[in-house]
């Protein structure tokens, strides 16, 4: 490594392979000093494919030498419902090793591992004022309504199937009344699970 000081003065310094902080003091005749500190990282224009990912793939693209600094790009994805098990970044990069990971050679990507998505049930209750003769078509009215508006959230899912008949319960009072009940109130439960997972 050469060192050039105002043009003049040349510093050689032999270093191997390795990471090294360098720290440049300069001096003037009035007692002026300025610090320059800086990392070099010696280290061979090799790299090695490291594979994917731990239940996931790694696309790996070669880059032009005279384009960019890195000679290899990685972009990582996890299987279905897996997610990585540490932040990463959107892609990573080798100019002789992997975004300058510690592990020389032996680099492996990031694992990731089976998420399942958390689930959050809310309940609720609707009186009406009309008896069981009307219920039957509330209760549609009402899981269609549901079903509607939980289509346009990114991210949510009441359910997989179409009548979300296990994610969406509805029951009312009118279950085991007889047929000519005069109760003029009609009580209607709901039962609604929420899942979201996160990307």
């Amino acid at each position: 490594m050469t060192i050039i000081e105002l043009l003049t003065v040349v510093v050689t310094i032999a270093v191997e392979k390795g990471n090294y902080q360098i720290l440049y003091v300069a001096r003037d005749d009035a007692g002026n000093i300025g610090l320059c500190q800086f990392e070099v990282t010696v280290s061979p224009r090799s790299c090695v494919n490291p594979g994917d990912p731990y239940n996931g793939n790694a696309t790996i693209i070669e880059v032009e030498a005279e384009k960019r600094s890195a000679s290899l790009i990685a972009f990582l994805n996890c299987a279905e419902s897996h997610l990585f098990t540490e932040d990463v970044p959107e892609f990573f990069t080798c100019d002789g090793r992997w975004t300058r990971s510690s592990y020389g050679p032996y680099y492996h990507f990031p694992s990731c591992s089976a998420y399942k998505a958390p689930q959050q049930i809310t309940y609720g209750l609707i009186e009406l004022s009309e008896g069981c003769d009307y219920v039957e078509k509330a209760e549609n009215d009402l899981r269609s309504a549901i079903i509607k508006a939980s289509g346009g959230i990114d991210d949510f899912t009441i359910c997989t199937e179409d009548d979300c008949h296990d994610a969406l319960k509805i029951s009312s009072t009118c279950e085991g009344r007889v047929k000519r009940d005069t109760t003029s109130t009609t009580n209607i439960r709901i039962s609604y699970t929420v899942e979201t997972w996160v990307r």
